[in-house]
């Protein structure tokens, strides 16, 4: 991947956030435009794509970096990020890496909000005393905590974690939100919910089974939902995820939307794509990326009970240029008018059938034949094919 030049100086260089990086000699920094210094709060030069930028930082740190490129299409809030080269007063100061930085300008530039608010921990009291004050396991509580907190986006931020095998966050500590201030119905983001935000991903795996005593596992075996670092509470003791779990819905949509994720975002095929354009190859930290989609969906089983198997859901477009099929939460990519992943027989996936411009939708054929454009169906054992059929809107 191609490096970025930062020339900096030390007056308006702040020193970034981390305890642990305070004793090393490169520190972590932050740097800021400051209207007073050059008229604007703003960066003359578009540093990240389709936005203005107000603050960045530069860390260390490839496994953040890469991190917050995996899921870029899921419901939440991440971190552009590229490699740079850093001077200071005109001296080589070290390779690192540039990225944005969360505060109300990055929200409002993001997600086109008018305010926004941002904090650095997984709950508020107003979540607390909902959750001391009403059954998740009850529906309609369920909804109006939805009404609080998107859920997707909680679910997404956990599967993110979880997946990378990161143990270095709690619901208190290394964990950030975000909310708009301002409604506008006009836009899916400005509706008050309190939404998550990838942060801090270093996988600090190695550190944690040097700890606990499992210096005889690598990092794909590690079961992210009951470890955690010492200061850290796993995710299955979260005040917020046990009271969830208590209800059915949330059960569905984190198991279908952590499948979704394996078979699209964690893909192999996808990642060693990734990898390479940072230099690295699918071998990358002992053959991660290819050990763990089986291991921690092992794992994610266990965690919430599921007592069915694996079963292959293959999709298929009579012409990508013609539509597309939203499969639960992801779009597949339909390259050469197919694609196929694996779905637990627990719980029925949803399919939707979405033409593009110029196009209607005709017809299901293959395990399933309707007229519908949604359908639901478990996938059953051996699997099943289903074809979506689209004809030219006349």
């Amino acid at each position: 991947m191609e490096g970025f030049c930062i020339y900096g100086y030390r007056q308006g260089v702040e020193s970034g956030p981390g305890e642990s990086k305070r004793s090393i000699r490169y520190k972590r920094l932050s740097v800021f435009s400051r209207k007073e210094y050059s008229g604007s709060k703003y960066f003359y030069k578009q540093i990240f794509p389709n936005k203005m930028t107000h603050a960045f930082g530069l860390r260390s740190g490839f496994e953040n970096a890469f991190g917050m490129h995996l899921a870029q299409d899921r419901d939440v809030a991440f971190q552009e990020s590229f490699p740079v080269r850093v001077y200071l007063n005109g001296e080589f100061w070290y390779d690192t890496y540039i990225q944005e930085r969360y505060n109300e300008t990055f929200f409002k530039e993001t997600y086109g909000v008018q305010s926004a608010e941002f904090i650095k921990q997984g709950i508020t009291d107003e979540i607390t005393e909902f959750l001391a004050n009403n059954d998740l396991s009850d529906d309609a509580a369920y909804a109006e905590f939805d009404r609080m907190v998107d859920v997707q986006s909680f679910i997404d931020y956990l599967c993110i974690n979880v997946y990378l095998a990161n143990a270095d966050y709690s619901y208190l500590d290394n964990i950030a939100m975000w909310r708009s201030l301002s409604i506008n119905n006009r836009n899916e983001h400005a509706d008050g919910r309190w939404r998550y935000c990838l942060y801090d991903l270093d996988l600090e795996t190695a550190l944690i089974r040097h700890e606990s005593g499992m210096e005889d596992i690598n990092d794909a075996e590690y079961d992210s939902f009951h470890n955690m670092a010492d200061w850290s509470e796993p995710i299955c003791d979260w005040p917020m995820f046990k009271a969830l779990k208590k209800n059915e819905s949330f059960c569905r949509q984190f198991v279908l939307s952590f499948m979704d994720m394996v078979n699209t975002d964690f893909k192999p095929e996808r990642i060693s794509d990734l990898l390479k354009e940072w230099d690295r190859d699918i071998t990358y930290d002992n053959g991660f990326f290819l050990d763990r989609p089986e291991i921690i969906t092992g794992y994610m089983a266990d965690e919430f009970g599921l007592s069915g198997t694996q079963e292959t859901l293959k999709i298929s477009v009579n012409g990508s240029q013609k539509g597309e099929i939203v499969v639960n939460t992801c779009v597949p990519e339909l390259k050469y008018g197919k694609w196929e992943g694996r779905y637990f027989t627990d719980y029925p996936i949803t399919l939707r059938a979405v033409p593009h411009k110029g196009y209607r939708f005709v017809r299901w054929e293959g395990g399933v034949s309707s007229g519908r454009d949604v359908l639901e169906l478990y996938v059953p054992e051996g699997g099943i094919e289903v074809k979506a059929v689209f004809e030219r809107d006349l």
